[in-house]
């Protein structure tokens, strides 16, 4: 998971949900999934990443 920090300066419209899409690493790139929000499972009481 990404810090707090990284969390709270995602813009204010930024929907919860999962993601994908394509990510770089170290030059090479990568098809990616991202999940953004709570995960009642892990009883999260703030978003995550």
């Amino acid at each position: 998971n990404y810090p707090d920090d990284v969390i709270e300066k995602l813009p204010s419209g930024f929907q919860t949900g999962i993601y994908y899409g394509w990510a770089a690493l170290d030059g090479e790139i990568y098809k990616m999934v991202a999940s953004i929000g709570w995960n009642p499972f892990y009883q999260n009481d703030k978003k995550s990443m």
